[in-house]
């Protein structure tokens, strides 16, 4: 490195130390803040280094000394209390505030408005353009104009008298000055080109890795402009489409879609993060699938609207899910039938056991017990794709809770008796009542006891048990009352970080060993979706006794009774 350069360095680091941390302000901000900082020392050191000169030329107090040296003094100030304070706010008020002290001290240079540093003054805004932008350049030829009309009034009062210049030293003083004026403007406009050189390929460079990733992910990036209503959408899309170009994808939503994407485009507008699914039909007219991700510009000037976001192509992967429920859905019905055979048949041989030896008894009731899990993991499967598919039949009628309670605790109870646990069922208060499908919350509620069998050890303790509450709001936004009903056991419990992630498709919490129960980890599942079905919702905590308390909430019939207080 030669020395220039190593001066420039360092020069260019001491400036880096006077400004907040790198992550508290974009490039831009931060390069006209190190601009600023680098004014403030430029015209301190000028007003400094001139002032005693033309003290000297002068044999006596200079004109307008006080000022000069209070402007240099607030000047050197400012870097010092930018670095100690670290407010991004003060940026603007500080750019302003220099524009102010560089006008203030070159005005006042020798206190009179033939100063020359007037001849320096029309090239001052630009100057503060530098600093604080356009805003900032009209308000500095305000002050201009003001500090003019000020210092002509007070010379005019004789306020600002002082030592009276010789021809001679006033042509001495008039150079000094526009020399001055010449060198921090120079330095100035030098600094900000060599920074904004550096700033414009770093952004250079940082834009083609950008738009390296967006290509190599797939995305189309895309920015709506609320004040014309346009669109910019990336070619990407247009490519994947199989058209030219794309100018307003809205357009291209298929019709089943567009009520739901426009509604979830309005919400985006007022603030919310946009994140759906959706499809566009390409230019034969079939549907390809994309997800939409968006989100309003929190930094948009006042008066424009602006939402910037991008499609990514799912269109794959949806179509290997189709083609995967499709399989699911057709090997579960082929398997149903014969599984329903074999089911029947073993139970009609087991209902003459009395007549076969007792090795034979207990491998019939073997293939019985796996016959009924078979068919209970084919229900499970065909409840899933009815489920995704929107197609599960519900009989919605009143149903009292304590029934269901009862019917489901008898289905379980030989599952619990030969895995030693006690099933204990309590129904608080009056008597409950809910509107809905009496057989499916029954198939919730025998999968929450099937999992509470598993995960007890022997000699251990479920509970169910239902109250009436109130709280919540219904999704037509009045309060209603709700049942609550919760299955508790005394096992492990679900971790923490599984609570949320535990109702999804094929998850299953380990036991105590480590090892997984045995199931397919889809009656959770099944349970939050029949459960959301009937408007309600359902979720996990800690029990009690430290095992797990799954609760559900669901709408209440319309009763008389106030709600209890809870337990």
């Amino acid at each position: 490195m030669t020395a220039p350069s190593a001066h420039l360095a360092r020069a260019s680091a001491l400036l880096d130390s006077f400004l907040p941390p790198a992550g508290r302000l974009s490039p831009l901000e931060r390069m006209r803040l190190k601009r600023l900082v680098a004014g403030c020392f430029a015209i301190a050191g000028i007003l400094l280094v001139t002032t005693p000169i033309r003290a000297a030329m002068v044999g006596g107090p200079p004109p307008g000394w006080r000022i000069a040296l209070a402007s240099a003094a607030g000047l050197l100030l400012l870097p010092w209390v930018l670095k100690w304070s670290g407010r991004e706010h003060l940026v603007t008020v500080l750019a302003l505030a220099v524009v102010h002290l560089m006008m203030a001290g070159l005005t006042l240079f020798d206190g009179a408005t033939t100063a020359p540093a007037f001849v320096a003054l029309p090239a001052l805004p630009v100057a503060s353009m530098l600093f604080a932008g356009a805003r900032g350049g009209v308000l500095s030829i305000v002050k201009v104009l003001l500090l003019v009309a000020v210092t002509a009034a007070l010379e005019a009062r004789g306020v600002l008298a002082s030592t009276p210049l010789s021809a001679s030293m006033g042509i001495g003083a008039r150079a000094l000055g526009m020399a001055a004026a010449t060198m921090a403007l120079g330095a100035i406009g030098w600094l900000y080109e060599r920074e904004k050189g550096g700033y414009a390929e770093a952004l250079a460079e940082s834009n083609e890795r950008f738009e390296l990733a967006a290509q190599s992910a797939q995305d189309t990036l895309f920015e709506w402009d609320g004040s014309t209503g346009t669109f910019f959408v990336a070619p990407t899309l247009g490519e994947i489409l199989g058209i030219e170009a794309v100018d307003d994808p809205f357009e291209r939503l298929h019709p089943e879609d567009r009520g739901r994407i426009e509604a979830a485009f309005l919400a985006c507008r007022r603030g919310d993060r946009m994140d759906e699914e959706c499809r566009l039909l390409d230019n034969e007219g079939n549907p390809v699938w994309f997800r939409i991700t968006a989100m309003a510009d929190p930094h948009h000037a006042v008066g424009s609207e602006r939402i910037c976001g991008w499609f990514r192509y799912i269109d794959f992967r949806k179509r290997m899910e189709a083609m995967k429920d499709e399989f699911l859905s057709t090997v579960s019905h082929e398997l149903r039938t014969p599984l329903t055979s074999i089911r029947g048949g073993i139970g009609l041989v087991l209902g003459r056991a009395a007549a076969m030896d007792e090795t034979t008894q207990q491998i019939l009731e073997v293939a019985h017990r796996n016959t009924e899990r078979l068919v209970r993991l084919v229900d499970d499967l065909l409840d899933v794709q009815r489920l995704n598919a929107g197609q599960m039949p519900y009989a919605m009628r009143p149903q009292q809770v304590a029934s269901l309670l009862e019917e489901a605790a008898a289905e379980i109870a030989p599952v619990a008796a030969r895995a030693e646990v006690t099933l204990a069922v309590e129904a608080h208060g009056a008597p409950l009542e809910i509107y809905g499908d009496g057989d499916r919350i029954v198939q919730v509620l025998v999968n929450l006891l099937s999992n509470a069998v598993k995960h007890a050890p022997a000699g251990g303790r479920i509970r169910l048990a239902a109250r009436r509450g109130s709280g919540r709001r219904s999704t037509e936004g009045h309060a209603s009352e709700w049942i609550r009903i919760w299955v508790e056991d005394s096992g492990p419990g679900v971790p923490r970080h599984l609570r949320e992630t535990i109702f999804e498709p094929f998850t299953q919490a380990e036991d105590e060993r480590g090892a997984r129960p045995p199931g397919t980890g889809l009656g959770l599942h099944i349970s939050r979706r029949i459960v959301e079905d009937h408007g309600g919702r359902i979720w996990v905590e800690e029990g009690p006794e430290g095992g797990a308390r799954f609760v559900f909430e669901l709408p209440a019939a319309p009763v008389g009774d106030a709600p209890d207080p809870p337990p």
